[in-house]
């Protein structure tokens, strides 16, 4: 079968666009040669639009987001190859065991179970750590869970419960194992931690994030999701972003000459960040604000400091923040100078400014509400 436009005689055959438009892939220039009078399958179309065009034959399935075939109806198993989180619980055909999509009442074996926590949970399984696999508890007795803080090296630290929160990526094993974070528990974890709310149909589907607090823009992945977000948000359709209203893109969207001056700059050769799109770093304080905390998550970075309507006055700042402050140095646990001074930046902007010791237990609620990944450098010791 051929793939490109170009390739496919018109004398004997057509071409079918799988329905992207423009050029490249999923574009016009890609699709199917068919034979005259052949229809094209359902399962190669990627458009709604194009999938209705094909009448009684195909329908356009949401929960999965595919062109199938019109009498296509997937057993509860199959949802398990697109994401349990697309699980069809709510019209009780089928249900979420230990983060397995199946047939109510079915029993769920150990080596059915794909995720780490869920394997865990399930109080009958033990997940492998070295082999990456749920097993059976033996003789029925499943390993105690120890404290994540017990664990000494990123290779012991047990993905169950625990993620390695790395003090530098160029630190190699340099770091702890600690507690997940909402945003990183699976679905099952997610739904059994009191402290956590599991998003599975309403806005923005598909994320666990903490329980009473006000989803940052960033974390909505969907157009759809983004707009449903009231006025707090909005849609950038040309870099397939979800911001806050009123927040431009941010500088490490673009590259070399698309990089948008004045408050944006290209990283010169003696940055470890070269040619890299990034915020005019000279717009920072020159005496950032002082850090005389401990790191550790006590006192003023008791993260439960911080209450839900604090966290939402200043969460559209750490959420640009996190965008424009995360590469400035490469990602891990500690803090770089210039991040601190890019965070205490952000948190000085109107409206309703402030400085890193005041906003501390919202920075430390908001690193341990996102993945840590992108915001484990905000636990600045404040």
């Amino acid at each position: 079968m051929v793939y490109e436009k170009s390739g496919c005689p018109s004398t004997e055959c057509s071409w079918v666009s799988d329905g992207g438009g423009g050029d490249g892939p999923g574009g016009d220039d890609f699709g199917r040669c068919l034979k005259k009078g052949e229809n094209q399958r359902c399962t190669d179309i990627f458009e709604p639009s194009e999938c209705a065009k094909q009448k009684s034959d195909c329908k356009w399935f949401d929960a999965i987001e595919r062109c199938t075939a019109s009498d296509f109806n997937p057993s509860c198993t199959c949802y398990n190859g697109f994401g349990p989180e697309l699980c069809p619980v709510t019209d009780g055909k089928c249900e979420l065991q230990d983060g397995v999509c199946s047939e109510p009442g079915a029993t769920i074996t150990c080596n059915l179970i794909p995720f780490a926590g869920s394997c865990d949970n399930s109080g009958h399984c033990t997940w492998n750590q070295a082999d990456y696999r749920c097993t059976d508890c033996k003789d029925g007795i499943c390993p105690k869970k120890m404290p994540c803080a017990t664990y000494a090296s990123q290779e012991t630290c047990p993905e169950s419960h625990c993620e390695f929160e790395m003090a530098n990526f160029e630190d190699g094993d340099d770091g702890i194992c600690a507690d997940k974070s909402c945003g990183e528990m699976d679905p099952a974890m997610c739904q059994a931690a009191s402290e956590c709310e599991w998003y599975s149909t309403s806005p923005p589907e598909g994320i666990c994030f903490a329980k009473g607090l006000d989803v940052p823009c960033n974390q909505y992945w969907e157009e759809s999701d983004c707009d449903s977000a009231t006025s707090k948000c909005h849609w950038d359709q040309e870099n397939y972003h979800c911001l806050e209203t009123g927040e431009l893109e941010p500088c490490t969207s673009f590259q070399g000459a698309d990089c948008p001056s004045p408050r944006c700059v290209v990283a010169k050769a003696s940055d470890q960040n070269y040619n890299e799109c990034q915020i005019d770093t000279s717009k920072f304080p020159s005496k950032p604000d002082k850090l005389n905390g401990k790191g550790d998550g006590t006192g003023n970075e008791d993260k439960e400091k911080c209450s839900a309507s604090q966290f939402s006055d200043i969460r559209s700042k750490l959420e640009q923040a996190q965008d424009e402050c995360g590469v400035i140095h490469r990602r891990g646990r500690r803090a770089e100078d210039l991040q601190v001074e890019c965070l205490s930046y952000f948190l000085s902007q109107a409206p309703s400014p402030t400085t890193i010791a005041d906003a501390c237990p919202c920075i430390w609620r908001y690193a341990d509400a996102v993945d840590r990944f992108s915001s484990g450098w905000m636990k600045v010791a404040c």
